[in-house]
């Protein structure tokens, strides 16, 4: 699973509070973009298999509508945005 490998699970993992907080806004986030996808984008990115070419159009979006400006504790915000596609990967698959 992705969370594992997250720089900012590990710098915040010292922290329960902090981390729980984390991960509340990248589950509320995620489940705020999935509601807002189109079926058609729900069903490309179950289908895919190389979520690379994400990162530039669909990262950024996350980026500078749901971070920047609007998470109140300091983090990566490429990192998050990473986190809260891995998460949308799986719900949308689960």
């Amino acid at each position: 699973m992705k969370e594992n490998f997250s720089l900012n699970r590990l710098i915040l993992g010292n922290n329960k509070k902090m981390l729980e907080q984390y991960n509340a806004y990248v589950k509320e986030i995620a489940n705020t973009i999935i509601m807002d996808l189109p079926d058609e984008d729900k069903e490309k990115i179950r289908k895919d298999s190389d979520y690379s070419g994400y990162h530039f159009g669909f990262g950024l979006y996350i980026r500078n509508n749901y971070i920047y400006g609007k998470v109140d504790i300091k983090v990566d915000a490429d990192d998050m945005s990473s986190d809260i596609f891995y998460e949308i990967v799986d719900i949308l698959n689960s």
